[in-house]
């Protein structure tokens, strides 16, 4: 199971940040790789590199019709300038030694998968029966049109201003009003 790109777990449909969907876009999949969790130096609960290991390297093999990785970063000349590396022990290891930075492995890791998913989007952009199947396999919800209906507060008959004071309370003022009245005679 490929871990997912946040710390901890696995890919999982229901957190979207931490899978990268076979439709992105690019600047998705930018924007997600960024965010993904990669602790300089950790080789083992590092999303990206399992990623590279159990995905982008068996790709890469089928392509080639042989056991093969090609794993290219292009990063700034201030900071060592581009770099190509031909075996996915030689970048575990650069990682761990953090002669590899995590900055670094993203950057190759977004142009990576968004070199594997062109063709894809691609193929799926010109054919309307898959864009047709993708819309009946996974429909986006509409916004909801009814708005909802607002309740009418009770606020009671007690209140100020109140056209629905209870003849009953009514006429208690009217005796209270009285009593004070004979009391201040008196």
């Amino acid at each position: 199971m490929i871990p997912g790109l946040g710390q901890g777990g696995k890919m999982s449909a229901s957190d979207p940040n931490s899978k990268i969907d076979i439709l992105e876009e690019p600047k998705i999949v930018k924007k997600k790789i960024n965010s993904a969790y990669c602790a300089p130096g950790d080789i083992k609960d590092n999303g990206l590199l399992a990623f590279l290991e159990h995905v982008i390297q068996p790709i890469q093999s089928l392509q080639a019709g042989k056991e093969t990785f090609n794993f290219f970063i292009d990063r700034p000349d201030k900071y060592g300038g581009p770099i190509t590396y031909e075996s996915l022990d030689q970048l575990k290891s650069d990682f761990e030694s953090e002669k590899l930075s995590p900055v670094d492995l993203k950057s190759g890791m977004a142009d990576k998968i968004n070199e594997l998913l062109a063709p894809i989007k691609e193929k799926f952009n010109s054919n309307k029966e898959f864009q047709e199947f993708g819309e009946k396999g996974y429909p986006v919800e509409k916004p909801k049109e009814e708005k909802k209906v607002k309740k009418v507060k009770n606020k009671g008959t007690r209140y100020p201003g109140s056209d629905k004071a209870p003849a009953s309370s009514d006429a208690s003022v009217e005796k209270a009003t009285e009593a004070l009245d004979q009391t201040k005679l008196n």
